[in-house]
């Protein structure tokens, strides 16, 4: 993903065969496959979208859900929030690049470790 056209802070989620990631449209730009093929409905749209290991797709829809679940096995999507607020529209992308490293990237571990923990059949190897 080009971070110049996202200088905002994105979020990478690990989806398990089987499990889906939902999203409000409005916090998002765009979606990244970092690691096998993902599928992607967004409602008011009319069609469904295939994203590729390597591919981006910018988000048609401003409203809705955004459904993205990984196409017959696991898969790594990179999501491109947007800002949503005066506040956040303030404050340079890179403070936004190290919130997310610092703290949402371990708060996703946590909380991917309470989901293995819950339902170990899904584990990560």
């Amino acid at each position: 993903m080009d971070y110049t056209h996202y200088p905002y802070a994105t979020q990478d989620w690990s989806l398990a065969q089987g499990r889906a990631l939902q999203l409000e449209a409005t916090q998002i730009r765009a979606i990244e496959s970092l690691g096998g093929e993902l599928w992607v409905t967004v409602s008011g749209s009319s069609q469904d979208y295939f994203v590729r290991a390597g591919e981006t797709l910018a988000v048609p829809c401003s409203h809705g859900q955004v459904v993205i679940e990984p196409v017959g096995g696991a898969g790594v999507a990179r999501v491109a929030l947007l800002a949503q607020s005066p506040l956040t529209a303030s404050v340079s992308p890179s403070f936004w690049q190290a919130l997310s490293v610092s703290a949402l990237h371990p708060l996703a571990d946590v909380l991917r470790s309470v989901a293995d923990r819950l339902d170990p059949k899904f584990a990560r190897a």
